[in-house]
């Protein structure tokens, strides 16, 4: 078996990068994405020393409630070729298609009569609902990382990799931190790079020293850090000690850092610890950042045929900061309340999945789900919320 779907940095001594709390070779694996799922959850089960838990915060936990759902599945018409579609369809479509099935096997234990419909070349939605009136049901899963957040990323990678080299040619250990307050594509690398090095003779190198593309500060690390007991090298646990990096609710864009564990994957120590925080509070950036998923429940109005009363779910990952992230849905509600489609078409409800996934402690998977109910001010029937369900990854007394 390939070692694709597994923490390669432990090995390859290469530095690990986060951005909005999520590992982007996780995200955008080089093998099949159901298939990474398989092999993250047989590494979590089997605890093999490199599995991968910042995949496994989302891919576990969804791949247990899709399995714990196959039964009533069994009962939706047409669910065959959809599930078959987990794996015989493109790679990256993998987790809209159990984002399908989730919402189907909720609807059906509300006791909605449904089925799939077969996709076409004209508007096709998802599902078909008998009861307790015929519509339709379209859902969509916004990707995970906007083409903005990956090159942002990018930039900040290369950045690190000089920052590291001048910091370990200099015997510096430390946690750096960089606040810009321009968009990531116009920084001087070197500039920025030349200044986070010099922080470390400031008589108070943990204080921000502002500059034109934004503020710095630095706090040294012993070169052996002890950790606090033995821990998965990279974990929730290793990055709150070693670099105040929280797992949970990121105080931050970023992070990327390296440390030396000659490959092992349980540790309790970390040599040559380095790492970078970073934000980016430019007004351009929190825009760009704080993209809503209104163009995913556009295109979900765009698949209600004419004539038709349609539902619509939509869902997106979150683990941005605590501003990001509420700037999103405000911006989505927003949005939202102001959105018109085509007159032949009717949308008296419609949800938003927002999904959080978590590694917590060593690295054990937790996903949290919130979901949040729209009622339409021209055509809604807000009693329609009592057949249909608001969560579809929790259970439903956790609604």
């Amino acid at each position: 078996m390939n070692e694709q779907h597994r923490l390669s940095e432990i090995v390859t001594g290469q530095p690990l990068s986060l951005v909005k709390g999520l590992r982007r070779q996780s995200e955008f694996p080089e093998i099949h994405r159901f298939q990474q799922a398989l092999r993250v959850a047989a590494d979590y089960v089997n605890e093999h020393p490199a599995y991968d838990h910042f995949a496994a915060a989302l891919l576990v936990p969804q791949l247990t409630h899709l399995g714990s759902k196959l039964p009533v599945l069994s009962t939706v018409r047409g669910v065959a070729e959809r599930i078959e579609a987990l794996w015989k369809g493109p790679g990256p479509g993998s987790d809209a298609v159990v984002y399908e099935l989730v919402v189907a096997a909720a609807c059906a234990e509300r006791g909605r009569n449904i089925e799939f419909m077969k996709p076409t070349s004209d508007k096709s939605p998802d599902l078909r609902c008998h009861d307790p009136y015929p519509l339709v049901i379209e859902c969509k899963r916004k990707r995970v990382l906007s083409d903005y957040e990956i090159a942002e990323e990018a930039v900040m990678n290369r950045l690190f990799r000089i920052l590291d080299d001048g910091a370990r040619s200099k015997g510096l250990c430390g946690r750096f931190t960089l606040d810009l307050a321009v968009e990531a594509e116009t920084v001087p690398i070197g500039d920025v790079v030349a200044s986070l090095l010099r922080q470390r003779f400031a008589a108070h190198p943990e204080r921000s020293i502002t500059y034109a593309w934004g503020s710095v500060s630095y706090q040294e690390l012993p070169r052996r850090l002890i950790l606090p007991g033995q821990t998965r090298a990279y974990s929730p646990n290793m990055l709150s000690f070693a670099f105040g990096w929280n797992s949970d609710l990121p105080n931050w864009d970023g992070l990327i850092c390296r440390v030396e564990c000659a490959g092992a994957a349980w540790i309790d120590e970390v040599e040559q610890p380095v790492a970078l925080l970073w934000s980016n509070k430019s007004q351009q950036a929190v825009k760009k950042r704080s993209w809503s998923p209104i163009d995913a429940f556009g295109e979900a109005t765009s698949q209600i045929p004419p004539g038709e009363f349609g539902i619509i779910y939509v869902a997106y990952q979150e683990g941005t900061r605590e501003h990001i992230a509420d700037l999103r849905t405000e911006s989505f509600r927003d949005r939202v309340r102001e959105w018109s489609h085509p007159g032949s078409i009717r949308i008296p409800i419609a949800f938003l999945t927002r999904l959080y996934p978590r590694a917590l402690d060593h690295g054990t998977p937790d996903l949290i789900e919130n979901g949040v109910r729209f009622c339409s001010e021209l055509d809604g029937a807000p009693l329609l919320f009592e057949d249909f369900p608001t969560t579809v990854f929790s259970h439903p007394r956790e609604e």
